[in-house]
């Protein structure tokens, strides 16, 4: 799957520059960029580096229709102008970003955004809210604390959180989220329809709250606490303690 979308997502950078004239801006050179805000149809590349920097690709005479600016807590933010984001629908006029990062504390995808990461990133306490249509894969991170929410029909995958404090998640909507990882403690919520798959997640202490259709599947090798409601569900695998009504192993 993440060589499939990696072919899938240069190939589509190639037919981008194939079907239009394009330009390029380059900022922020040098400066501590911390995360990222996008909000659109952006493609947007992320890495961690010692030369911190900010560059987007996008169709001749469109710049002033984007906004390309880094915030006063050092997050990049890529938006489009008022009544600008139907010039962007088609795949062939999708700017596309390249961000290197100092550090990865926080990251904030709505609309149709699509965010790739590259290696391991380093945080304090990563935010990740990933909302409406948008995608995040390949997302790797070091921390101590964090806070994911994915609503919407948002989808993230292939993400791998080690968190050395607690962690939380949040899913609703229809949105699907598959996360790696490990945490000494980890909080989770689903609602609605969404789907949480932890099984290849590791922490002796789970708390879930599951309500609607939502379903979460963990791998439980501590001890699990479960509360469902509606006709969701909770589903576990591991040799792990469980307690709760509406879990049921794999």
């Amino acid at each position: 799957m993440k060589k499939f979308l990696l072919t899938l997502f240069s190939l589509l950078f190639v037919s981008t520059l194939s079907f239009a004239q394009r330009s390029s801006i380059t900022k922020f050179e040098g400066k501590p960029i911390k995360g990222v805000i996008v909000s659109g149809a952006f493609d947007v590349n992320i890495s961690l580096g010692n030369n911190p920097k900010a560059s987007v690709d996008f169709p001749d005479g469109s710049s002033n229709k984007l906004t390309f600016e880094l915030t006063d807590d050092n997050y990049i933010r890529l938006s489009y102008g008022k009544n600008a984001s139907s010039l962007f629908v088609s795949q062939k006029n999708r700017p596309r970003a390249t961000i290197v990062l100092t550090q990865l504390d926080y990251i904030n995808l709505s609309g149709d955004a699509m965010l790739i990461g590259s290696g391991t990133f380093e945080s304090e306490k990563l935010v990740m809210n990933v909302s409406g249509t948008a995608f995040a894969s390949f997302v790797m991170v070091d921390c101590q604390e964090s806070a994911i929410i994915v609503s919407g029909a948002a989808r993230i995958e292939d993400v791998k959180i080690n968190a050395t404090k607690d962690m939380t998640i949040e899913v609703g909507g229809s949105s699907k989220a598959t996360i790696a990882g490990s945490a000494p403690q980890i909080k989770v919520v689903a609602s609605a329809a969404s789907a949480l798959n932890l099984l290849s997640f590791k922490s002796p202490q789970i708390e879930a709250v599951t309500s609607g259709t939502a379903v979460i599947k963990a791998d439980v090798t501590g001890k699990a606490t479960v509360i469902t409601s509606g006709v969701s569900a909770f589903r576990y695998t591991g040799n792990g303690i469980v307690s709760g009504d509406g879990a049921k192993r794999l």
